[in-house]
């Protein structure tokens, strides 16, 4: 974390591997989710991702999401998640933003059917929609460039839409078959 935050990716991305190789069994989901957080920032797009499915990776169909570690590493991916959305809209990159709450929107169904609560996850809802807010008023105003292959993916002309996809595919926070994007966002952490 320390050489990305110094801007040394080169040293970054070999301390990664390195710790991928000979530290995979002691790998803890939070110091994934940073190191994933610490690519997207310094603009390793892919090499985040990368991290994203490789250390945060959830069991394969079937598989039980009952161990602490399963629950640890679905909680991790969804923040990060969330993170990148988040920080995407905020930088004027809805491309990459919209990947991120793809994924997310993913979790949702195995959010669902695992031990762990809704409000577990502390999904930053209201925060990702003002993000989305901001992003579109930034494009409406100055235009978006297409620097990174996530620019392939189509977008709606509402931001906020992406956000709402993403959440709606979670189960609702107040038990209900119907739910409304106000349900999710009550219960946001403050």
């Amino acid at each position: 974390m320390a050489a990305l935050h110094c801007g040394e990716t080169v040293t970054a991305h070999r301390a990664i591997e390195t710790r991928r190789t000979y530290e995979r069994p002691s790998m803890q989901p939070h110091e994934s989710a940073a190191i994933i957080r610490g690519l997207m920032r310094v603009g390793r797009l892919e090499q985040g991702w990368e991290v994203l499915n490789d250390e945060l990776r959830l069991p394969m169909d079937g598989l039980s999401l009952a161990s602490d570690h399963s629950q640890e590493v679905l909680k991790h991916r969804a923040r990060a998640l969330a993170s990148i959305a988040s920080r995407h809209f905020y930088d004027g990159e809805p491309y990459v933003a919209a990947r991120a709450l793809s994924y997310l929107g993913c979790l949702g169904t195995v959010v669902a059917e695992s031990p762990v609560a809704l409000g577990d996850l502390d999904l930053p809802w209201a925060k990702l929609v003002t993000a989305a807010t901001v992003c579109a008023d930034t494009v409406s105003k100055k235009g978006w460039e297409a620097k990174h292959k996530d620019a392939r993916i189509s977008l709606p002309s509402d931001f906020t839409d992406l956000v709402w996809d993403a959440m709606s595919q979670f189960p609702c926070p107040r038990d209900d078959e119907e739910c409304y994007i106000e349900d999710y966002i009550a219960a946001t952490p403050k």
